[in-house]
């Protein structure tokens, strides 16, 4: 069974029709993961994923779909979000948590509004490793001048914008080119096949992290004795540690370890684990436990700097109470101000003329009733990332991400 490490997390984007229904049809067929009912079709149009289009066709709203695969060494898990304006809100929740983002692009029509927001948004989320799909090869002769292009428009218009690595592939997945394995028909094609390049993604990333970031969910009696269930989101946790709990500042020793069957002496994110410290504190839900010796420590603080996507259908309602979901820390927000809003067209933060709606990106200054410890996203996207949750109907009114603290 793989473990947990072994899971790829992958996002596709861009704009619709650009070929994402039928990519997932062929990277589903290609790895022998469709039912006995969906190969015929499949092997006829790759139409397997075409419930959801019709579904959004109907106006039902699909968050985001996922898809499930396996390859020689690893699980995939796709999270396919629409490829419409409207959905943009959809495109983030997809891409937050992914190893890497699959955007593709229809050769023959080039980049398109909406792939350039998706682009743009890949950059904002800092996304690992864009993949630039240029799909539809099939359609200019398998042209090497089409495919780079492509490439160059894409390179100039990351000159400004931040990624951790951006590749390029050429395919057609109607007819499989470059997909599960190399395409005789673009000799000029530098590198492996699609399915080739994701096994060389480094997985699981946004649990990888030289900090150690663990949550307290709750307190537990088993046997006798208590624990502390935690969740370990990032680093490696082991007995003898010296543990900072916050926002309190107290310093814990790791006194016992034990997965729900055995007690361990190590354990790595991501999992679950009881905890027991040689001191007798009463840790609360929400509790933030860092290793001592961390070199970057989370900062305690109840202010904030962030930028924030807009998911509720209902605007941003400054008479409205809103609390912010941290991990598992609920808190009250006293004070949030709107700085800017992000132009995802021009790349710029533009003034805030008017209210914040569904899909919109904006700076925001928040302030909480009490402080709580964070890090940034770009130091660790589980613990510099937040929701906004609308006190009177309980719904999640928008996603966050902190860019600087105070």
């Amino acid at each position: 069974m793989n473990s947990p490490r072994d899971i790829l997390r992958i996002a596709t984007g861009g704009s619709v029709d650009d070929g994402k229904s039928t990519l997932i049809g062929r990277l589903l067929l290609d790895t022998d993961c469709l039912a006995e009912d969906q190969l015929e079709m499949a092997r006829s149009n790759l139409a397997v994923t075409d419930g959801l289009r019709q579904e959004r066709l109907q106006g039902i709203t699909i968050d985001v779909a996922y898809r499930y695969f396996s390859t020689s060494d690893c699980r995939v898990i796709l999270a396919d979000s629409p490829g419409h304006f409207e959905y943009t809100r959809n495109m983030i929740t997809a891409t937050s948590t992914a190893d890497a983002l699959l955007l593709l692009v229809d050769v023959t029509k080039g980049l398109t509004e909406q792939t350039k927001r998706h682009f743009y948004l890949a950059s904002l989320l800092k996304v690992p490793y864009l993949l630039v799909c240029v799909n539809k090869m099939d359609l200019v002769g398998f042209s090497e001048g089409h495919f780079y292009s492509i490439c160059k428009t894409i390179n100039f218009m990351q000159r400004d914008l931040s990624f951790g690595k951006i590749d390029f592939i050429p395919i057609s997945a109607l007819s499989g080119e470059n997909i599960a394995r190399k395409s005789s028909r673009m000799p000029w094609c530098k590198g492996s096949s699609l399915l080739g390049r994701l096994a060389e993604i480094p997985r699981m990333q946004i649990y990888q992290s030289n900090q150690t970031r663990a949550y307290v969910q709750r307190r537990v009696s088993i046997q006798g004795l208590d624990y502390y269930q935690i969740w370990l989101c990032t680093g490696k946790l082991k007995v003898g540690n010296q543990i900072k709990a916050y926002p309190g500042d107290e310093v814990l020793t790791v006194n016992s370890l034990k997965n729900w069957k055995f007690p361990v002496t190590h354990v790595s994110a991501p999992a679950a684990v009881l905890v027991t410290f040689e001191e007798h504190r009463a840790l609360e839900r929400g509790t933030l436990l860092c290793k001592l010796d961390d070199a970057n420590l989370p900062k305690n603080t109840n202010q904030l700097e962030a930028t924030v996507c807009w998911m509720d259908n209902a605007p941003l309602r400054r008479d409205s109470r809103y609390k912010l979901m941290h991990t598992t820390n609920l808190t009250d927000i006293t004070d949030l101000q709107v700085c800017s809003k992000v132009d995802i067209d021009r790349h710029i933060a533009v003034a805030c003329a008017s209210g914040v709606e569904t899909n919109d990106i904006c700076n925001m200054q928040i302030t909480l009733a009490r402080k709580i410890a964070v890090d940034t996203w770009q130091s660790n996207r589980l613990t510099g990332s937040f929701v906004l949750i609308d006190d009177q109907t309980n719904f999640t009114a928008a996603a966050g991400f902190i860019t600087a603290v105070k």
